[in-house]
């Protein structure tokens, strides 16, 4: 990784460090935290349990990423972080039907 002790690829380290735009990968880092919002969106389009205005779906994406992405010291963290929410979100579909199978 690029960066000295607490920082990332990303540019950033524990406490949010620099401003993407120090890092000469941050377009990329970009298209992915905008990648992550629109995932998040589009979970709780499909997960909620009653329709959701979309404005308020968008801003509550943008705070979640938001969070997400500042409390991660690097890439992977982030998106273990993000991958661990939407394990959170999504509900556990696939465990019943496999106890159920052994019991024919």
């Amino acid at each position: 990784m690029k960066g000295g002790a607490g920082s990332s690829a990303w540019g950033f380290g524990v406490g949010g460090g620099a401003h993407p735009s120090a890092n000469p990968d941050w377009t990329i880092q970009l298209e992915v935290r905008q990648r992550t919002i629109n995932n998040i969106m589009t979970t709780f389009r499909m997960y909620a349990p009653v329709p959701i205005p979309e404005k308020s779906l968008q801003t509550f994406a943008l705070q979640l990423e938001e969070e997400i992405f500042n409390a991660s010291t690097s890439r992977f963290d982030y998106l273990f972080k993000y991958f661990q929410k939407m394990m959170d979100i999504c509900p556990q579909t696939n465990s019943i039907p496999n106890q159920q199978a052994g019991k024919h």
